[in-house]
């Protein structure tokens, strides 16, 4: 019999329609299945598995006095129960993966649940979190948080892009845990953007100070506290981290903000004034630090209006004027010149 004709044999038999000889043909086939010296056609385990079942409800008494059968009924109850564990191991494996991926960064006591919000619309969704934290939600952004924070530490996991607006607790620094870094905060406010396709996460500060620091890509800590190979941000200012390498480059973020009061902005129109106090007023303006070499620029003035131009298009004109360049270096201005006559 040719292979095509017993696959339809076997179909026949599944669907209880083949004759008595063809079924009688089948069982035999099913008793020599581990005899190797046969030539056998070969079939997959979900095929052999069905005729098996088929075997149990119509062939009885094979079973009961075939040893053979009997031999094959035990090799097939332990393959059913190899591939039932196997299930269940794979199952856990892949539910235990997504949950320690999502939950494990976070600490929590007995008594407290962790409660996961995912902004699922395509408008920013505010939470408010049990310390009166707030916490702004991009759309697809998820954060999980306990529905309690303990007592020494508040600690939350973003998935995504947030803005965070930390209640003031000193003796209980929060937390945020995204994407193998983590950001420190007391009280202020800060931006965070961690997506699981990216290559980087970005945090960048409005208010007060941060530190972030990375968690080592084995997981293992030396002596050093991570922390301390972080680094601090303040306002204007945002870290890179690579999550490859886990190195983080500080940089400025695109469009710094004033962030002294208005009326205090009106310094920064200038009539015939010395360029060093200019940087001065913008060093306080924009809360970044500006280097450049005072007896370079002693001679150096200018009359300008600054009020409406962005932080870097100042620079520039600035520089313009006084024939100078500057470069951003770790996150502050430097000012090159060779002075004015």
């Amino acid at each position: 019999m040719n292979r095509n004709n017993f696959d339809q044999l076997l179909d026949k038999y599944l669907l209880g329609v083949c004759s008595p000889e063809e079924k009688k043909l089948v069982e035999q086939w099913y008793t020599l299945l581990d005899n190797q010296d046969l030539q056998l056609p070969q079939h997959s385990e979900a095929i052999k598995n069905k005729i098996w079942n088929k075997l149990q409800e119509e062939t009885q008494p094979i079973i009961k006095h075939n040893p053979k059968v009997i031999s094959i009924w035990r090799v097939s109850i332990l393959k059913y129960a190899a591939t039932i564990a196997l299930l269940i191991v794979t199952a856990l494996y892949f539910y235990n993966r997504q949950y320690t991926t999502l939950n494990t960064a976070i600490t929590v006591t007995k008594g407290i649940k962790l409660l996961k919000q995912k902004n699922t619309g395509d408008k920013i969704l505010s939470l408010i979190l049990n310390d009166s934290s707030q916490v702004n939600l991009e759309p697809n952004a998820e954060l999980i948080y306990p529905n309690v924070f303990g007592t020494d530490k508040r600690e939350v996991e973003l998935i995504g892009e947030a803005f965070f607006r930390i209640e003031k607790k000193p003796s209980h620094p929060f937390l945020v845990h995204a994407n193998g870094t983590i950001t420190k905060v007391l009280g202020t406010s800060f931006r965070v953007n961690s997506n699981d396709k990216a290559k980087s996460v970005i945090v960048s500060v409005q208010t007060g100070k941060v530190s972030v620091f990375t968690i080592p890509i084995d997981k293992k800590y030396d002596a050093m506290d991570p922390e301390k190979r972080g680094v601090v941000l303040t306002p204007n200012q945002e870290v890179i981290v690579n999550l490859k390498t886990r190195e983080l480059h500080k940089t400025l973020i695109e469009k710094p903000q004033i962030l002294v009061p208005l009326s205090i902005t009106k310094d920064l129109i200038f009539e015939d004034a010395p360029v060093t106090t200019i940087f001065d007023a913008m060093e306080k303006a924009y809360g970044i630090d500006i280097v450049f070499d005072e007896d370079v620029l002693k001679n150096c003035t200018l009359t300008t209006s600054l009020t409406d131009e962005t932080m870097f298009d100042k620079l520039k004109i600035i520089c313009r004027a006084i024939n100078a360049t500057y470069k951003e270096i770790d996150a502050q201005i430097v000012i090159s010149s060779k002075g004015c006559l």
